[in-house]
């Protein structure tokens, strides 16, 4: 019997993909955290960022593969990605940006800084 190109790319197909966790790194910086997520494959129009309360949610969906010709194998995940982070109170969570570059999203977290006021003592 001959073996064929074609005998390989039998697989299963999920016709619904989970969303899958991203794979992440937070550093810290001087006054700030760092976050960053890896979306390979993933074009920024596609990439949604929510915070409620203190809960940061991120969907991402990685573009569609177009194929130009029978293709023999195919290792890239299409699944949407999901991840939901809890932050921490020391966290100024108004001064939040982001940055998406080469595939990583950079999102820059800076520390609260506590509010110095002052007290007055009443004399009775």
């Amino acid at each position: 019997m001959t073996e064929t190109n074609t005998d390989i790319v039998q697989c299963d197909t999920k016709p619904d993909l989970e969303p899958v966790a991203p794979r992440y790194r937070v550093r810290q910086e001087q006054g700030l955290t760092v976050l960053e997520v890896d979306l390979p494959g993933v074009p920024p129009a596609q990439v949604a960022l929510e915070l409620e309360g203190r809960a940061l949610a991120l969907r991402a969906t990685p573009r569609e593969l177009t194929e130009s010709g029978d293709a023999l194998r195919i290792e890239f995940d299409s699944a949407p990605f999901a991840q939901t982070w809890r932050l921490p109170n020391n966290l100024d969570l108004e001064a939040l940006t982001t940055r998406f570059e080469h595939g990583v999203l950079t999102i820059q977290l800076p520390d609260r800084v506590p509010k110095r006021r002052s007290i007055p003592i009443v004399q009775s």
